[in-house]
C-alpha cells in the first residue's frame, strides 16, 4: 500500500471472503495507515463470518492514525464474531479524527449485535463533533 500513499479514495471489497479472519482484517487495517491522505474509504466485509472484536479492535487503532478521512463506509453484514466490546473499540478511532463527517456502518445479520448495542454505538460517534451524519444499518 506504500505506493498508493497519495490516494485519497478507496474502496475495497471482500464480500463473502469466509476465511477472512481478524488476523487477516487487521493486516488490512495495518496497510491503509500508510495512506495518510485518503479521504474517502469504504470496506465490503460482509458476510466475513470470522472478523471478530480483535478486528475491529485493530480498525479502531488503524482510525487514530487517518487523520484527513472525512467519509468511511464499513459493511460488517452478517459477520457473526463481533461484540459491543468490539464496536467500543472502534469507536475509539473515530473519537480521534477531526475531519470525519460522515460514518455509516451496516451491521444487520450479526448474531451478538442488536439494535440497543447499534444505538450505543451511534450515539457514541456522534459525541465526535466533527461528525455531522451517522447512519447505523
Amino acid at each position: 500500500m506504500k505506493k498508493l500513499k497519495d490516494l485519497r479514495s478507496l474502496i475495497l471489497e471482500f464480500a463473502k471472503c469466509e476465511n477472512i479472519t481478524y488476523i487477516g482484517f487487521g493486516e488490512i487495517c495495518e496497510g491503509l495507515a500508510e495512506l495518510g491522505l485518503l479521504k474517502y474509504l469504504k470496506l465490503e466485509f460482509s458476510f466475513c463470518i470470522k472478523i471478530s472484536d480483535e478486528g475491529l479492535k485493530a480498525l479502531g487503532s488503524v482510525l487514530r492514525r487517518m487523520s484527513s478521512l472525512e467519509n468511511m463506509f464499513l459493511n460488517l453484514f452478517n459477520c457473526r464474531n463481533m461484540s459491543e466490546r468490539g464496536l467500543d473499540e472502534l469507536a475509539k478511532g473515530f473519537m480521534e479524527l477531526t475531519k470525519i463527517e460522515n460514518v455509516s456502518l451496516s451491521a444487520s445479520g450479526c448474531w451478538n449485535l442488536n439494535q440497543v448495542i447499534l444505538k450505543r454505538f451511534e450515539e457514541k460517534l456522534k459525541k465526535n463533533p466533527h461528525i455531522k451524519h451517522v447512519s447505523i444499518m
